[in-house]
């Protein structure tokens, strides 16, 4: 058995408290998985980043789904071994490619939203300072990743040779404010949208039990493996004990 990063290891200890407050939060019908693991190379290699991927499972039939899947933490494998800070988001659905959440009977209700901020509070937990995705679902994607915090990006780093790339600064775009209180911003903001919606569309009502109340977001806390924890040694001066300073 390939054994866990020391930050893949904190992530997945998070991981599962998260699962179960999230899923005392929505209807008993849905189930919640989160996946978190290394992300390794061909040859089984952790990269440094982290696989993570949030599901809701429910009885829509056909290819309709509830999703986000990306990566997180940083990636040390790119070329002349730069390291990318960003995290990486693979896509979101909820419903399907053509109808997305009206195909399930929930379009109004902001899941998709809710989705970017859970992974995005995972990011910050990696240390992540930022979160790039590519966009290929054209203007109808835009629309929506910009209402989330995505800006189109200036990078020239886009796939696929196209200007679809964009990116959602996790600390604001001067990079100089603390990520996890700009992310309560944002999610306080959200939890008073859902929380009237609830009220008005009833179809909401199908997903929603009560909307999840989250802290701000810190790095998680890394223990090396192999180490205890430091202790303060004590030395002798005068007759007195006093605390040595380092």
């Amino acid at each position: 058995m390939t054994r866990n990063t020391v930050l893949a290891a904190a992530l997945i200890k998070e991981g599962k408290k998260m699962k179960k407050y999230i899923q005392s939060c929505i209807a008993k019908n849905l189930i919640v998985n989160l996946i978190i693991e290394d992300a390794r190379d061909s040859a089984g290699r952790a990269k440094g980043t982290i696989f993570i991927e949030i599901e809701i499972q429910g009885e829509w039939g056909g290819e309709n789904m509830i999703e986000i899947h990306g990566t997180v933490g940083f990636d040390t494998t790119t070329k002349r071994g730069k390291k990318e800070d960003e995290a990486y988001l693979d896509g979101v659905t909820v419903g399907d490619w053509d109808e997305g959440s009206k195909a399930i009977g929930l379009n109004g209700c902001s899941i998709g939203e809710f989705l970017v901020h859970m992974f995005t509070l995972f990011a910050i937990k990696a240390g992540n300072e930022s979160v790039l995705l590519d966009n290929a679902a054209g203007k109808r994607g835009e629309h929506i990743y910009k209402q989330v915090g995505f800006i189109k990006s200036k990078s020239e780093r886009a796939m696929y040779g196209e200007n679809n790339e964009m990116i959602f600064p996790l600390t604001g775009k001067k990079k100089n404010k603390d990520a996890g209180q700009l992310w309560k911003k944002r999610y306080d903001k959200f939890r008073k949208k859902i929380k009237t919606k609830i009220r008005k569309k009833s179809n909401c009502k199908d997903f929603w039990q009560k909307i999840p109340k989250l802290e701000a977001p810190g790095p998680v806390h890394i223990i090396t493996r192999g180490g205890g924890k430091k202790s303060k040694k004590k030395s002798k001066k005068g007759g007195k004990k006093t605390k040595k300073r380092y």
